[in-house]
């Protein structure tokens, strides 16, 4: 596994949607992340025996007064080039397609499933570039 920490946002132009990607951050390290980023509402408890989460955080106005947007944020506590590694990526980026989708209302299913293939293929793109030090065709 690589200590490394990675950090990249990927945004998707067709659904408009902001993904923080945190990589190789144990649980404390993406706590303080996400308050960094003005996620003043962020629980880490929560995910206190997870290693790896797909989830959307509520940033602030650095007097916290004043909601700013919504980020999507995929995390993953450890990470390299290996199956499992990859594999988690994958699930979790598998999580953010399935959420995506449906906050837009776009059906994911058996017949239907087109759209959430081709932005699972958007996003492992993505991610694999950057872990891999080179950029996605598209």
């Amino acid at each position: 596994m690589n200590k490394k920490k990675v950090k990249f946002t990927v945004d998707d132009p067709i659904f408009k949607t902001e993904t923080l990607f945190l990589l190789g951050y144990d649980n404390t390290a993406m706590a303080k992340e996400m308050i960094k980023r003005g996620a003043y509402d962020f629980n880490a408890e929560e995910l206190q025996n997870s290693t790896g989460a797909q989830l959307m955080v509520r940033e602030y106005t650095d007097d916290k007064k004043r909601f700013y947007k919504s980020v999507r944020v995929v995390w993953v506590e450890s990470w390299g080039k290996t199956p499992e590694c990859i594999g988690v990526i994958a699930h979790e980026i598998f999580h953010l397609v399935i959420t995506i989708c449906s906050f837009k209302e776009v059906h994911v299913n058996e017949e239907d499933n087109e759209t959430g293939a081709y932005l699972m293929d958007f996003y492992m793109r993505q991610a694999m570039g950057h872990l891999l030090n080179k950029k996605p065709d598209w």
